[in-house]
This record gives C-alpha cells, sequence and structure tokens, in this order.
C-alpha cells in the first residue's frame, strides 16, 4: 500500500469496531451491564458518544451506565454488523496492545485528576482520555503493521510527527481532527480532541472546555513523562495548567486489555446480530411497561416546574399595571382641574370676541383642551372603571354589534373583516356551519362592548391594505368561552410582546396599539372575571384572545 493511502483509507472507516467479549457483555440479560466492564473497549465508547443520546451531556454531567441500557445502542451496532462492517479487530498482536494499553493509561490518568480536582465528570474525562489517541486507533483497526513502522522508525524519537506524515499521509493530530468531524462526535468532546496540541486559552476560544481540557492535556503530559505513551503533541507546560498538589498517580501494573478477557470462541456474525436483537427487545419490554406511566409523571413535572415561573410573570405583570394604573388616576385627577380651568378661560373669551382672527387661536385652545379631556376620560376608565353591572350578554350578537360599529373604519383602511365560529383558536381550523351557538357569558354589556371594540380596532389598525382582521367564536369549554381576535399585520418583537397592555409604551410600531385600546381592554375584561392575552408567536399571525367566564344554565337563560 502506497504511504499516504494509509490515512484516507481509515478517514473512510466508519467505526472502530467493539471487540466480541464487550458485544457479548452487552448481551448479558441476568444482570445489567456495569460501565466499569465495558469501558476499557474504545470501539464502545466511541460507538457510545457517537449517540443522539450522549449529545445530552457536558464535560460536567454524563450516565454512560444508564445510557448502555438504552436499547437503540445495540440496534446501531447491529446494524452495523448487517451491513458487513467488521465485527473485531485486525490485529491481536502487539501493535493493538500498544495502542491499547496507552489509551488506557490516558483514561485512568485523566479520571484520577478529574476525581481529585472536580474540574469535570470523571467519567467524560475517562472517554476523553481514551479516546486522545484517536488517530492511532483508526490506523491500528485498519493498519496495525503501519503503527509497528512508526515506533520502529530511526527517526521516531527525533520528530515521531514527521514519521507519521511520511508513513501514514497524515500526522495523528490532523487525523483526529478529520475523524471527530467524519464521525460526529458530540462538539464538547470534538472540540478538545482536536485541539490537545494547542494552548489551553487557544483551545478554549475553539470551543473546548477549560477544566475537561487543562485534565486531559495535563493526564497526556504525565503518561509521557514516564517514557512510555504515543507522543501525542502536547504544548509545554504553563504555570496556570500544572495542579501542583497532585503527583502522578499509581497505574496498575497491568491495565485492562481485550485479551485479558475470558477466551471467546469464534462466533458467526449473524449469531452476534440475532443475541444483539434479542438483547434490545428484552430492555424494550423491561421498560415498557413503565413507560406511559414515566412520561405521564415527567409532564407532571414539566407543568409543575412551569406553573410557578408563570404565576411569578402574571403577577409581576398585574402589579406593574396596577400601579400604572393608580398613577394614571392621580396625574388625570392632577391634570383635569387645570385643563377645565383652561377650558372655561378660552370659552369665556371667545364668547366676548367677535373678530374672526382672533377667535381662532381661542377654537383651536377649546379644541385641544377637548382632546385632552377625551384622552384623560380614557385614562380613567383603564385606571378606574366602574363597579360592572353583570347580566346574560348574548355574545354572538354583541359581537355582530361590534363589527357593525368598526365597518365603517375597517372600508376607510380597505381592511377586509371577518366574523367566524370556528372549532378552536387557530384560523386554519374549519368553521363552524349553521346558526351560532346560544353562548351567554355573565358580564356587563358596555364594558364588554368596550373591550371587544378595542382589540378589534387594534386589529384593524395594525393589518396592512388590502388585508383582514377577523373575530371569531370558539364553543366553550368547561365554564370558559374564548373569542380570536387575529390579523395579518406585522408581528411583534419580543419587547413590544412584553409590553404590549401597557399604556403609551413608546417601542410599539406605529398602528398597533399606540394608545389605551389594549390597557383598556386588559382592566375591563378583568373586571368580567376573564382575561385577555396575546396567544400567537413572532413568526405566526398575530391573535389576540379573550377568555370570558360563561354563564351556567344558558340554555334556560336563552329560553326565558
Amino acid at each position: 500500500m502506497r504511504s499516504g493511502s494509509i490515512a484516507e483509507a481509515a478517514l473512510r472507516l466508519p467505526w472502530l469496531p467493539p471487540g466480541i467479549p464487550t458485544l457479548l457483555a452487552l448481551t448479558d440479560p441476568a444482570l445489567p451491564v456495569a460501565w466499569g466492564q465495558v469501558r476499557h473497549d474504545p470501539g464502545l465508547v466511541l460507538h457510545l458518544v457517537r449517540s443522539s443520546f450522549a449529545r445530552v451531556f457536558t464535560p460536567g454531567v454524563s450516565a454512560y451506565p444508564t445510557l448502555l441500557q438504552a436499547p437503540e445502542i445495540l440496534d446501531t451496532l447491529c446494524q452495523h454488523l448487517q451491513h458487513g462492517e467488521p465485527a473485531t479487530w485486525k490485529d491481536t498482536g502487539d501493535a493493538k496492545l500498544l495502542v491499547h494499553r496507552n489509551a488506557l493509561r490516558y483514561a485512568c490518568t485523566a479520571e484520577y485528576l478529574a476525581s481529585r480536582t472536580g474540574q469535570c465528570d470523571p467519567d467524560n474525562a475517562w472517554v476523553a482520555g481514551l479516546l486522545a489517541p484517536l488517530g492511532w486507533l483508526a490506523v491500528v483497526a485498519f493498519a496495525p503493521d503501519r503503527v509497528h513502522a512508526c515506533v520502529n522508525d530511526p527517526a521516531w524519537n527525533r520528530d515521531p510527527e514527521a514519521v507519521q506524515k511520511r508513513i501514514w499521509g497524515l500526522d495523528h493530530a490532523a487525523l483526529t481532527r478529520r475523524l471527530v468531524r467524519r464521525w460526529s462526535l458530540p462538539e464538547w468532546l470534538a472540540s478538545l480532541l482536536g485541539a490537545l496540541a494547542l494552548p489551553r486559552h487557544v483551545a478554549q476560544h475553539l470551543g473546548a472546555d477549560p477544566g475537561l481540557f487543562r485534565v486531559v492535556q495535563q493526564a497526556l503530559r504525565l503518561v509521557q513523562s514516564t517514557g512510555e505513551g504515543l507522543a501525542l503533541a502536547v504544548p509545554p507546560l504553563a504555570d496556570d495548567d500544572a495542579f501542583p498538589t497532585l503527583s502522578m498517580p499509581s497505574l496498575p501494573e497491568d491495565l485492562p486489555a481485550e485479551e485479558a478477557a475470558p477466551h471467546v470462541p469464534a462466533i458467526p456474525v449473524e449469531i452476534v446480530c440475532r443475541l444483539l436483537t434479542l438483547a434490545a427487545a428484552q430492555r424494550r419490554l423491561a421498560c415498557g411497561a413503565g413507560q406511559a406511566q414515566l412520561e405521564a409523571e415527567l409532564d407532571v413535572l414539566y407543568h409543575l416546574l412551569r406553573l410557578p415561573q408563570k404565576t411569578a410573570e402574571d403577577q409581576l405583570r398585574d402589579l406593574k399595571l396596577r400601579s400604572l394604573a393608580e398613577f394614571a388616576a392621580g396625574a388625570g385627577h392632577e391634570i383635569n382641574n387645570p385643563l377645565a380651568v383652561i377650558s372655561g378661560q378660552a370659552q369665556y373669551l371667545l364668547s366676548h370676541e367677535t373678530e374672526g382672527e382672533r377667535r381662532k387661536p381661542l377654537e383651536t385652545i377649546i379644541a385641544q383642551t377637548q382632546r385632552i379631556h377625551r384622552l384623560l376620560r380614557e385614562v380613567m376608565q383603564f385606571a378606574r372603571p366602574a363597579i360592572p353591572q353583570k347580566q346574560p350578554v348574548k355574545l354572538w350578537r354583541l359581537l355582530e354589534e361590534v363589527m357593525e360599529t368598526l365597518a365603517p373604519l375597517a372600508q376607510q383602511r380597505e381592511v377586509e373583516l371577518r366574523l367566524e365560529k370556528r372549532i378552536s383558536g387557530t384560523s386554519n381550523d374549519a368553521t363552524l356551519a349553521g346558526d351560532p351557538p346560544g353562548v351567554l357569558v355573565h358580564a356587563d354589556a358596555g364594558q364588554l362592548r368596550t373591550v371587544l371594540t378595542c382589540v378589534l380596532r387594534n386589529a384593524i389598525e395594525a393589518a396592512p391594505r388590502q388585508g383582514w382582521a377577523c373575530l371569531a367564536l370558539i364553543p366553550p369549554v368547561h365554564d370558559r368561552v374564548e373569542v380570536v381576535v387575529e390579523d395579518n399585520g406585522p408581528g411583534l418583537t419580543t419587547c413590544q410582546r412584553e409590553h404590549l397592555f401597557d399604556p403609551f409604551y413608546s417601542g410599539r410600531s406605529a398602528g398597533r396599539g399606540a394608545g389605551l385600546g389594549l390597557s383598556i381592554a386588559w382592566s375591563l375584561t378583568r373586571l368580567q372575571g376573564g382575561e385577555v392575552f396575546l396567544a400567537s408567536q413572532p413568526e405566526e399571525i398575530t391573535r389576540f384572545v379573550v377568555r370570558l367566564p360563561l354563564l351556567r344554565s344558558s340554555s334556560e337563560a336563552l329560553a326565558g
């Protein structure tokens, strides 16, 4: 084989094959496989970290023992075997033993340093140390004779990287950088293995976790300082890289290796695949009985975790709007008194003025004071609305009245108005046919009309020319009924969504609630015992929901 094609062939490897003893250990139905039994096999460890489950790990957290119990791990192992990929290493001699024993030394030392320093998860340190010589592992799996060719080369001790490039075509570091991407290793591991030859501050900029990187790089230095190792390139020790209180761990004389496992007779690949398939099925049966209950419990826990956050956010918003209401009420009262004086004096002067040129400024003053007065009336309606006079209200009839009231505004702005009855709250749902249901709500009819008018007006003003706004009634659920108001205008930014019901929020886009409309709707809806909220995401059609309490015994009330 020509020089240079070794690295190219190694890069085409689909995996590092686990040993037959490890594969058989995974199929043992009597006892769950212990992580300590199989973690010495680089092929299996690589297979685990390539799984989608391991991508949720972080340098500080791992769960390899639990991951081993996943039937999907056995399924993918079986798929590799069924595709004709090699089931074991090509070499069972010195080359494999040399690489494997060095990988285990790196792993043992990294785990020791992680356990003593707390810089990272010890299992993750083991995995990173074991796979640190990833380029060597790929070469020995494909062409073990080229491992011997490297370490026996006369120039090896002087310039190992140059020897690797000459014999393999790429040195170990370059080969590893390519393999971690082609094998889609998790980013926390790929960024580390591909940068072990770099200083820590540079590797950190490339995405390597500082703690894990420091542990693994120091483990490589310690092992290679004993005169052993595979001459993996690491930079000189910096002052802040060392662990001054720790010495080199005492490594066992006989490190675990696949050859130390009990003798396993040659087993056809078909038999191994069948055993893996049966083991995967058995694990699915074992966890299937409680799976539905577990998922239900997780849903409950997730809901309970979200509930305090949502409750706190709602309380904070309510307190903020109540504070604004109190401020608006006080400010409105103070402004209204001098405003009445200004308006009265202007009207008095106007009544005694006969010349047209002098009357015009006074008329302007009066018009503007009336405008401010209307605005203050809206402020007071938001801040201190009247006590609601609740009675049964036919909701559909009220929706029709609101549509008729706002039809001229929609026509002026060239916006199509729609009134619908839907199965649920989205515009994609089919509309209900026939007469609308006799839905009654317990509310103040005038205040509820103001709520719906404010929200629909907001939608009309937000819709573009030739656009549309929609008012839709959703069938009651339990004791609540919803009215959905939609438009196809521009969406709202995150900041705008947070301040949606704040009066006079200046950050809103023109035409979408720039005054007090939504604030008044929020205030009056709460007086009816309901709520109004934005139910759409930024990329969706803008959708507000007005949720109201349904009158009990609606059918009897309608009949009366």
